[in-house]
């Protein structure tokens, strides 16, 4: 009797099980059942799993061995793991084929450095509406809102070089990179000695802006190499760091530049009293200045000297040391533009300068420098000047 029972419990067992197997198959028979556990899943996620990578991620390391990336400021030291931006002006530009929405550059300061974010030649906005990204550590510059397209992305550091060091380590997007579609390989290349009109002081409240700033417009204008090498609240012979000794410093000197456009003085003129400069004392350090100048850039090099200051003793001065050292015909130019009242130009003095300096650089790029021997030896640069290529 006994297991007549078992037999027919074992029975009833079986049938039940046979009757759950449709809803817990992996291979059901109907479309219902597929919907329901879809919307199972979907409702209930595992949030141990990390959101995925978007499909058109793409990362542009930025480096010495950057391919079609335009680096901005060729005195800078590179380097095979950051692109470093330590004088105002630099930076980089790079064309890319954006799917939309963010771009971020991964960047480093040592303080706070103030950088400008130029898309397709117009400044961008950040959160707070302001063209300005200012970056104290290691923190993302993040630039919102880009449309879907081919677009020009530059970023430029505008503060002065006190502010601090700073370094790019990447760019990150969705879309991908394209090749530069211009190269200034072969361009002239320009460099601007100055303090902080050089710089752009005050064109951001206080601070600086140098993307406001007569040397990066010409520049711009141009389309030429460039580096700016300012010193902010110095003079030539005054100061806690006075350029004549500052210069020359730091930078890699490997690029000699075409050009030099020097404007330097505002500050020491600027003092009075006891701390007043003599014409006579500029005067000596200027024409001491303007040859170390040709020594670390060659025997060819223009330098262009310019006032921009309504200081008549100090524009004098300048016309003076241009002459003694040859004048045009040794590659010494003289070129005194619209003054300015102050000592902080406006940002619209500044384009004034900008349109004056870039017509007169176009008039003077291709003109010949003759260089003798007795200047080579007064100089006392004659090593490191190329003899292939001087006109004598």
């Amino acid at each position: 009797m006994k297991k007549i029972l078992i037999f027919l419990l074992a029975s009833l067992m079986i049938v039940t099980l046979s009757s759950c197997g449709p809803e817990n198959s992996n291979q059901p028979d109907d479309d219902t059942t597929v919907t329901t556990k879809k919307e199972e899943v979907t409702t209930t996620p595992d949030v141990n799993i990390p959101p995925s990578t978007p499909k058109n991620e793409t990362t542009i390391k930025l480096n010495e061995k950057s391919i079609d990336v335009a680096f901005l400021g060729m005195r800078e030291d590179t380097s095979e793991s950051v692109l470093n931006a330590n004088w105002p002006g630099s930076g980089f530009e790079v064309e890319l084929e954006c799917d939309g929405g963010m771009i971020t550059v991964r960047t480093q300061t040592s303080d706070a450095v103030t950088f400008r974010v130029f898309i397709d030649g117009e400044a961008w906005k950040n959160a707070d509406e302001s063209t300005y990204f200012t970056i104290t550590g290691v923190k993302n510059i993040e630039i919102s809102d880009v449309p879907a397209g081919k677009h020009t992305v530059r970023i430029v550091r505008v503060s002065d070089k006190a502010a601090g060091t700073a370094c790019f380590y990447n760019i990150v997007f969705e879309g991908k990179q394209l090749e530069l579609s211009t190269t200034s390989d072969d361009a002239l290349f320009i460099e601007f000695i100055g303090d902080g009109i050089t710089v752009g002081a005050g064109l951001n409240g206080n601070a600086c802006d140098a993307s406001q700033a007569y040397a990066y417009l010409v520049a711009n204008q141009l389309k030429v190499n460039y580096t700016i090498t300012s010193f902010e609240g110095q003079g030539l012979i005054s100061g806690t760091d006075p350029i004549s000794t500052a210069y020359g410093k730091e930078g890699d000197f490997s690029h000699r530049a075409d050009m030099i456009v020097v404007n330097v003085g505002s500050e020491d003129f600027a003092l009075t009293g006891d701390d007043a400069i003599t014409a006579e004392a500029f005067e000596t350090a200027y024409k001491a200045f303007l040859k170390n100048i040709r020594a670390k850039n060659g025997a060819t090099c223009k330098i262009v000297c310019v006032t921009t200051v309504a200081n008549e003793t100090m524009r004098a001065t300048v016309a003076k040391v241009c002459e003694d050292l040859g004048g045009a015909d040794a590659g010494y130019y003289n070129n005194a533009l619209t003054a300015s009242a102050a000592n902080a130009p406006t940002s619209a003095e500044h384009t004034t300068y900008a349109t004056e300096l870039a017509t007169y650089i176009n008039s003077i790029k291709d003109a010949t420098v003759k260089i003798t021997m007795l200047d080579l030896q007064d100089s006392g640069y004659g090593t490191e000047v190329d003899f292939d290529s001087a006109n004598w």
